[in-house]
């Protein structure tokens, strides 16, 4: 196990930040704490990358939060017991959200719930929609989606927490990419570090690679959030990975200083290893651009193209303007992006 996910899953502070320059690993790490904590039994659901627009925040809170109850609740006392808390929680916030817009983001949440379950729905959260599905609401719910709002994010975590009351267990939110969020939604979070979850915890990772997003960065260390910082595999750990690959152990420490520990590298590395060829006349450089080539390599045509073309933006474009850049519709993108996200 990485040094950093040993750090990070013996953390319990309520809100925890996961730094790092890209390619260290960041993701890798915060997908296998949610897998560790849900061996734990605990509401660990899986990590959501945050967008680019405004209220990507708690849209990312909202989904996470959603599948969360999904795959956490089942029977009917469950369900009427959420409905309660989370009923109560939304009253709690009616001053300052407002009545209708608290119950819009109720509404969306068990409609989330709810789509994810699909036909397994029980009479529990039937009961819980019905008594909520207004169409006055309609309206909230699109704008909840569509700007950042503090309060909305102050009631999504106070759902989260009675959530957490209910399910009895520790219920943990990873958001990852948080470094595209605007800067309002860092605000945001800096002002969360003050006035953090009560039950509920939330990891937030993010690329110090990012410039444009340093000012965000800087507010939450100013508040003194938890942070651990990725700094890439030890060579010990690379050690144990060329083991793993029964290759010759002496070749580790070669590995390790042509990749600086990059997870990325080390697994180009190792596979160039194993396919009986040499390291010889690699340095740092073209090591990194070795891994990422053999990295193209393994995707599936239509993938290797797709993640050819999008390497010409510095940053990620919209889904919108992607898909019109490469000509897909949504079907096609949804299983392009299913190969780039899942490729070994």
């Amino acid at each position: 196990m990485r040094t950093d996910l040993s750090r990070l899953l013996l953390t319990t502070a309520p809100i925890v930040l996961l730094t790092g320059d890209s390619g260290t690993g960041k993701t890798s790490i915060l997908q296998a704490c949610q897998t560790e904590l849900r061996r734990d039994h605990l509401a660990a659901p899986a990590p959501v990358t945050c967008k680019f627009d405004s209220g990507a925040l708690q849209l990312a809170i909202l989904n996470a939060l959603s599948v969360a109850l999904a795959e956490g609740s089942a029977d009917k006392a469950t369900w009427r017991r959420l409905r309660h808390r989370l009923g109560e929680a939304t009253r709690k916030t009616a001053v300052d959200i407002g009545k209708n817009l608290g119950k819009a983001v109720t509404q969306e949440l068990m409609s989330l719930v709810k789509s994810r379950i699909g036909e397994h729905a029980g009479e529990g959260i039937g009961a819980f929609i019905k008594n909520l599905r207004t169409d006055s609401e309609e309206a909230l719910r699109r704008d909840l989606r569509a700007r950042s709002d503090e309060n909305v994010v102050r009631l999504l975590i106070a759902l989260a927490d009675s959530t957490a009351a209910v399910l009895g267990s520790g219920l943990v939110l990873a958001l990852d990419e948080c470094q595209r969020l605007t800067d309002e939604d860092h605000r945001i979070l800096a002002s969360m570090v003050l006035d953090p979850p009560k039950r509920a915890r939330l990891i937030i990772a993010w690329s110090t690679a990012d410039d444009e997003s340093r000012r965000g960065l800087t507010r939450l260390r100013e508040q003194a959030c938890t942070e651990i910082t990725v700094s890439g595999m030890t060579d010990t750990e690379v050690q144990q990975w060329v083991r793993d690959a029964h290759l010759d152990e002496a070749a580790a420490s070669r590995i390790f200083a042509l990749s600086n520990g990059y997870p990325l590298v080390v697994e180009g590395l190792i596979r160039q290893l194993r396919s009986g060829q040499s390291l010889d006349g690699y340095t740092a450089p073209t090591a990194f651009t070795s891994a990422l080539a053999d990295a193209l390599i393994r995707l599936q045509p239509s993938a290797h193209a797709a993640a050819r073309r999008l390497s010409a933006f510095v940053d990620p474009p919209s889904e919108t303007r992607l898909l019109d850049y490469l000509g897909y519709t949504s079907v096609e993108w949804g299983v392009v992006r299913a190969a780039l996200v899942l490729q070994p």
